[in-house]
């Protein structure tokens, strides 16, 4: 009995071990990866490269393309979104830090805050997001079950 006892607590202790562990390696998301994304609405389209580095809960997002539309004068834009992060299994909880663009915020808030793929533009806003790992170091980015980005491992 005395042994049944003893064999019970270490497997116990082992399991909750290996639980923390997995859990610990589950929850460090380190992701450093480039997408190229296309969107349109209405006459109003944007092309764009995105690069996406998150590392020791710190991140950085930038995009860069051209924009197309009729009302649009901007032909080219660069944005950069620092951020710190925290991750729960698959999701990533971001809350920018400082942001810095080619263009003013009102012009990101009127014309292409409906195009980007990860909006960004808030300081007092946590954003949510889940990465799935894809084959061969990829992650493919959802933000409500919605994919929004597939993004290739750099």
């Amino acid at each position: 009995m005395r042994r049944w006892i003893f064999f019970s607590a270490i497997s116990m202790v082992l399991s909750l071990v290996a639980l923390f562990w997995a859990s610990a390696r589950y929850n460090k998301l380190d992701v450093k990866c480039r997408g190229e994304f296309e969107s349109h609405i209405g006459v109003d389209s944007l092309a764009a490269n995105v690069g996406v580095n998150f590392e020791k809960g710190k991140g950085i997002l930038n995009i860069a393309g051209e924009v197309h539309g009729k009302e649009s004068s901007i032909k080219y834009i660069k944005i950069a979104t620092v951020f710190n992060y925290s991750t729960h299994g698959k999701l990533m909880y971001i809350k920018v830090s400082q942001q810095y663009s080619s263009i003013s915020v009102g012009e990101i808030e009127s014309k292409l805050q409906h195009l980007l793929p990860l909006v960004l533009s808030s300081r007092n806003v946590e954003y949510v997001y889940e990465f799935q790992p894809q084959s061969g170091g990829d992650y493919l980015i959802k933000q409500h079950g919605i994919p929004i980005l597939y993004c290739k491992k750099v």
